[in-house]
Formats: C-alpha cells, sequence, structure tokens
C-alpha cells in the first residue's frame, strides 16, 4: 500500500479502503497535490464505459426520499448485519456503521456502486442510538429537552475501484418539553425507528438546526450529491 508515481504523465494511485482514509483512486500529480493540502477525501472523476446501477444499503424511508432528491434511479438494498459501534466516538463509529454496511451489500452487487448510511445522536459525546422500548424513548427525549446535541451521519461510497467514506456533523437545539408532549409523540410510535428518538421533520421539538437539516434527516444529500457527481453525471439529476 502507499502512493505510486510514474514519469512523464505521473499517475499517483492512493491504496487505502478504510473508513475515513483515502479511497482507492487515479489522478494526476497536480491535482493529488491539491486535494491531499485541503486534507479530505475526493473522488476524482472516472471514465466508465457502462453506467452501474446505485444501491442504497438502507431500509430508512426517509433515506431514499432523499436519495431520490438528487438522483432518479437507485435501487434499495437494505444491509441487515447488527450494527456494532464498538464504544467509538460519534463520528468514528457513523464512518465504521456505514462501511459496514455498504461493504455487506457491495459483497452480492460488487459491479455496482453501493451507498451505505448511518445516523447517531450524540449529548455530550454519548451516543443515543434508536430506543428499545417507549420507556428508553422518553429518557431519550427528556434528556434532549431544551439542550443542544449533535446528529452526525457516516455515508460511504463503495465500488470496486474506489470507496469514499465521510461523515457530516450537524448541531440541534431542542425547545423545553413538557412529559405531556413527550409521552404524545411517543404514542404515535415515531420515535421507535431512530435515533435519539426523534424525527426532525415530525417531532416539533425543534428550535434550531446548524448545519444540514437532510443530515439530521439521515443523509448529507449535498456532499453526499458532490460526490456523486464525479462519475461523470452519469446518475439520474446529476
Amino acid at each position: 500500500q502507499g502512493v505510486q508515481e510514474k514519469s512523464g504523465n505521473s499517475v499517483k494511485q492512493f491504496k487505502e479502503n478504510k473508513p475515513g482514509v483515502r479511497p482507492v483512486c487515479f489522478l494526476s500529480a497536480r491535482r493529488a497535490r491539491f486535494w491531499r493540502r485541503k486534507n479530505i477525501a475526493f473522488l476524482p472523476m472516472l471514465w466508465y464505459n457502462i453506467k452501474m446501477k446505485i444501491i442504497l444499503a438502507s431500509a430508512s424511508p426517509r433515506r431514499k426520499a432523499l436519495l431520490g432528491e438528487i438522483t432518479e434511479k437507485f435501487e434499495v438494498v437494505p444491509a441487515r448485519g447488527e450494527e456494532k459501534a464498538c464504544g467509538l466516538p460519534p463520528e468514528e463509529a457513523v464512518r465504521k456503521l456505514s462501511f459496514d454496511k455498504a461493504k455487506e451489500v457491495f459483497a452480492f452487487h460488487g459491479d455496482d456502486l453501493v451507498i451505505g448510511a448511518d445516523t447517531v445522536v450524540a449529548l455530550d459525546g454519548r451516543i443515543m442510538g434508536k430506543p428499545k422500548d417507549e420507556k428508553q424513548a422518553f429518557e431519550m427525549l427528556s434528556a434532549l429537552s431544551g439542550r443542544e446535541h449533535d446528529v452526525y451521519t457516516g455515508v460511504t461510497v463503495m465500488t470496486k475501484d474506489v470507496t469514499v467514506t465521510f461523515a457530516e456533523k450537524s448541531g440541534v437545539l431542542f425547545r423545553r418539553l413538557s412529559d405531556a408532549e413527550i409521552k404524545d409523540y411517543i404514542a404515535t410510535g415515531s420515535p421507535m425507528d431512530k435515533a435519539g428518538a426523534y424525527g426532525v421533520q415530525d417531532s416539533g421539538f425543534v428550535a434550531e438546526v446548524r448545519g444540514s437539516v437532510k443530515n439530521v434527516v439521515g443523509l448529507p444529500v449535498e456532499r453526499l450529491a458532490n460526490i456523486l457527481s464525479q462519475f461523470g453525471g452519469a446518475y439520474g439529476k446529476l
């Protein structure tokens, strides 16, 4: 692994495929130096003779709707593996979980482009996943009441040549909630499949969002669209 250079039309090859590091890619030495100075994972333009299918490795209807805003044609193949964050900090956890989901589905769709994603809510650095029951949902929402917390979404885009993994963070401020409001919301059943036991789109609890609202919903499509556009604009609306 490492970087290879050739004289003449210099080409650099990055050979890492781990979450949070540079993807396998091919780009000019000049462009490589530029993006390395920026210190971000960038997916360079790739030229493919055959369009790959886009596969969303998530059963979330919210992610499906969000992805539909930036590309018209994709399939949903949910990852089924157990989600294990292993005590990692929130940003590292969502990177790992998104990578694991993409990798699981990619094993059966190796000729396609697979998108994995995972979202967590973190209060004081402590991850809040999906509530196990109504009691836990109440405890989560009570803890979030009147306070600001962070929402992290990790995304992995995986093909046979390139893997890009990134995480987006948004800050969310809750207004103060009464016990009755919390119980009424829990009674709708909406909190039970959502990180932090709430949805920014349906709870009515959010006073302010710093950063991407769509990231809070479950998919930072602004950043994802930029990555997908590097595939020559081959996908739907891109």
